[in-house]
């Protein structure tokens, strides 16, 4: 119910949440949430918890990239970290 996640959370969209893509190269990733509109727009939110570190917003770039080279765009991304408080950190 937080205002600053409305887009995250839209009935309309597609979810995946904590699904494994397999990339090119044979690794892959595990973003947290995946939302997909009907003009292929992506939403990308990853969870946290603990202290900010300067490789989760590389680990969301890294997704970003990942999600682009299957041809959808990546128009929001945030990181929210969850604790005593929730706190936000849109990318």
């Amino acid at each position: 119910n937080h205002t600053n996640l409305n887009d995250f959370f839209s009935n309309t969209n597609q979810v995946f949440n904590e699904k494994t893509i397999i990339r090119k190269n044979a690794t892959v990733v595990k973003p947290d949430r995946i939302e997909i509109n009907s003009n292929k727009e992506v939403y990308l939110l990853d969870y946290k918890t603990g202290l900010h570190k300067p490789e989760y917003k590389k680990q969301l770039e890294n997704y970003q990239t990942t999600i682009e080279s299957m041809g959808y765009k990546v128009v929001k991304k945030a990181i929210v970290y969850i604790g005593d408080e929730i706190e936000i950190v849109n990318l």
